[in-house]
């Protein structure tokens, strides 16, 4: 198996915004006069899909007011532990892609904010019509790559990653997910990489 890319996608893969999105779609419930949501809710229904499947009857206002919370709220975001490791070991093995349903705005000032500089391609839910779990924005990052889908890894954390990964024709790893491989932190991604890309050469 031939490995030229590995995309990534963001939230709950190399950063923790739950807790952001979380307190951003309950901010914007409660100012526009609807129920707020339960955390388990909150997983099941919106977390790896996109903001605007919640909120988006609501209309424009709205969504531009999630999305100004969620900025404010990205002071509680977090790192996760072995990220930035995973991102050094790959640089330079190969191209690297982030493919993310989360706004471009909020995508690049989380990069900024961890100093994760490492991507040759970033789509986020901008960049594209149809968002994950379609295929659209994997296979755009694909083709901006110059990599074949079937020589791409996808890694994510969510149904909607690994549904969208497939659907592409990429292999996926998963974290603390069912996909092709189903792994459970970025330590054990690292060690995962090694033997594929080891493999692959």
């Amino acid at each position: 198996m031939e490995i030229k890319a590995v995309l990534f996608d963001l939230d709950g893969v190399l950063i923790d915004t739950l807790d952001c999105w979380f307190q951003a779609i309950n901010d914007t419930f409660r100012k526009y006069g609807r129920r707020e949501i339960s955390r388990d809710e909150f997983l099941r229904e919106v977390w790896g899909y996109t903001y605007d499947r919640a909120l988006g009857y609501l209309g424009e206002e709205a969504l531009a007011y999630c999305r100004a919370r969620l900025t404010e709220n990205l002071w509680r975001a977090k790192l996760i532990p072995g990220a930035r490791e995973v991102l050094e070991f790959c640089k330079n093995r190969v191209r690297l892609g982030l493919v993310t349903n989360t706004p471009r705005e909020n995508t690049l000032k989380e990069l900024e904010m961890f100093g994760l500089e490492y991507f040759d391609v970033v789509i986020t839910a901008d960049d594209a019509v149809n968002r994950k779990p379609s295929p659209d924005m994997v296979l755009r990052a694909c083709e901006m790559l110059g990599v074949p889908p079937e020589k791409a890894l996808m890694v994510g954390d969510t149904e909607s990653d690994v549904r969208a990964g497939r659907s592409a024709g990429c292999r996926v790893i998963g974290i603390n997910v069912d996909a092709d491989w189903k792994i459970r932190d970025m330590y054990e991604l690292r060690g995962l990489l090694e033997k594929i890309l080891e493999k692959a050469s």
